[in-house]
C-alpha cells in the first residue's frame, strides 16, 4: 500500500468544486480512456493518460529514486513508480493529495506527502526530481527576492552528485501564444508575451531566460526537450537534433476554444523550421538538469497513447546511434510489438520492410533518414 502523511489541511492551489467531482472518480477506480475528451476539461486534464507522455519515454534507472514536486492529482505518479524503485510524491493541497492517494493507493513503492516541500526536509537525496507544471508557481508559495532562483537552489540540495532535475513548463514566446492563445495560468491574451506587466503571481520564460536562470542557480549541464503541442499533452517529444526538421506543428485537438486563430500553425512551424527558429517558438519545454551527465540516447519520440491498450507503443529515434525502436508503453501491448516483428515478411512482392532485432524492450531498426509517408502525402501533387 501506499503511504499518505499530512504536513497541511489546506488547498492551496485548487481548480475549484470540480475536484471533489475528481476525488469521487478516483475512489471509484475511474478509468477515462474509453472516452477520454467527453468529460468536463478538469477531469480530461487530470485523468487523461497522455499526461504520462511528458517522460513515459524516458529511461530511467529502475533502481532509481525519484521526487515528484507538486504532484497534483497524480497525473504521471504512476508511470514514475512504475520507472523508479521508489517515489515521493509532494503537492501543497491536501485535496489534490488524496486524490493522487485514491488513484495510486496500492502501489507500495509511492509515499504522498501534503506539504510545501520549501518547508521540509525530507532526510535524504534522489536520483531524479521532477518539476511539471509547476516552476512557474515558484512565486507563488517562495517569498524571497528572487524565488526561481532560489527554488532551483534548494532543489539542488536534494539532487545526487549525479541526480538529474526535469522542469517542464510553457514557453512564453511559444507559437500557439502569438496565434491568439490565452496564457494558461491566467487566461488573459499576450500576457507572457508582455512579460508578465500587471502579474505577480506566475511566470513562464522564454528559452533563453530559463538556461540562464538554470545556469545562474549553478547547474553545469541543461539539454532542452520540446514536447508537442506542449508538455500537458504531448504526442511527440523533440530534441535540438529534431525540432528543426519541419516535423513540428502537426494538427492537434484544442481543447482552448477562446483561441483567435489568426494564421496557419503548421505553415509558420514550418516557416520557422527553415530558419531554424523553431525551438525558440516552441509551446513548451522540458529541461533535463544535472551535474553529471545528460542522456543522450533520445533524439525524437513519437506516442500513442490514446489507442487501446493492446495498441499503446512509442516509436524512440536515436539518430546519434542511428537506431529506431518500437516499444510498448504498457503491458498489454507487448503482443502488439511482437506481432510487427513477425509480420515483417508479409509485404507483397516490390515492397520490403526494415527487419528488426529484439532489444531490451522492443523491437531496434536502422534508421533512415529518408522521406517518411507522411511527408511524400503532404508533398504529392494532389495534396497541394
Amino acid at each position: 500500500m501506499a503511504e499518505i502523511t499530512y504536513k497541511t489541511g489546506a488547498d492551496t492551489y485548487s481548480d475549484g468544486n470540480i475536484e471533489n467531482k475528481i476525488l469521487s472518480l478516483a475512489e471509484e477506480g475511474f478509468d477515462i480512456t474509453k472516452d477520454t475528451y467527453k468529460h468536463p476539461f478538469a477531469v480530461a486534464y487530470h485523468f487523461s493518460p497522455e499526461r504520462e507522455n511528458i517522460l513515459s519515454w524516458y529511461p530511467f534507472n529502475k533502481e532509481g529514486n525519484c521526487l515528484e514536486i507538486g504532484a497534483g492529482c497524480g497525473a504521471i505518479t504512476g508511470m514514475l513508480c512504475k520507472k523508479c524503485k521508489a517515489v515521493i510524491s509532494v503537492d501543497i493541497s491536501k485535496r489534490r493529495s488524496d486524490i493522487n492517494y485514491a488513484r495510486h493507493k496500492d502501489i507500495p513503492n509511492l509515499k504522498i506527502i501534503a506539504a510545501n516541500l520549501w518547508d521540509m526536509d525530507l532526510g535524504e537525496k534522489f536520483d531524479y526530481i521532477i518539476l511539471n507544471g509547476v516552476f512557474e508557481y515558484a512565486l507563488s508559495f517562495i517569498h524571497t527576492d528572487d524565488p526561481y532562483k532560489d527554488f532551483l537552489q534548494r532543489i539542488k540540495t536534494l539532487l545526487k552528485p549525479e541526480g538529474r532535475l526535469f522542469i517542464a513548463i510553457e514557453n512564453r514566446l511559444g507559437l500557439k501564444y502569438f496565434n491568439g492563445a490565452p496564457e494558461d495560468h491566467t487566461d488573459g491574451y499576450f500576457l507572457g508575451l508582455n512579460s508578465y506587466v500587471g502579474n505577480d503571481t506566475v511566470r513562464t520564460f522564454s528559452k533563453s531566460e530559463l538556461h540562464e536562470l538554470i545556469s545562474s542557480a549553478g547547474y553545469k549541464n541543461i539539454k532542452f526537450y520540446y514536447p508537442y503541442p506542449d508538455y500537458k499533452f504531448p504526442t511527440e517529444i523533440f530534441t535540438d537534433s529534431s525540432i528543426n526538421s519541419g516535423r513540428y506543428g502537426a494538427p492537434y485537438m484544442n481543447f482552448n476554444k477562446r483561441s483567435f486563430g489568426m494564421y496557419n500553425e503548421q505553415s509558420v512551424a514550418s516557416s520557422l523550421s527553415k530558419e531554424n527558429a523553431m525551438d525558440v517558438f516552441a509551446n513548451s519545454f522540458l529541461v533535463e538538469v544535472s551535474d553529471g551527465s545528460l542522456n543522450d540516447t533520445v533524439s525524437y519520440v513519437k506516442l500513442n497513447s490514446l489507442r487501446k491498450a493492446k495498441f499503446k507503443i512509442m516509436t524512440v529515434l536515436d539518430d546519434k546511434a542511428g537506431k529506431a525502436y518500437k516499444m510498448p508503453l504498457c503491458h498489454a501491448a507487448e503482443k502488439h510489438v511482437a506481432n510487427i516483428a513477425q509480420n515483417e515478411n508479409i509485404y507483397p512482392e516490390g515492397i520490403k520492410a526494415l527487419s528488426s532485432q529484439q532489444s531490451e524492450n522492443g523491437l531496434c531498426y536502422p534508421y533512415l533518414k529518408n522521406k517518411t509517408l507522411t511527408d511524400v502525402i503532404i508533398e504529392s501533387p494532389q495534396n497541394t
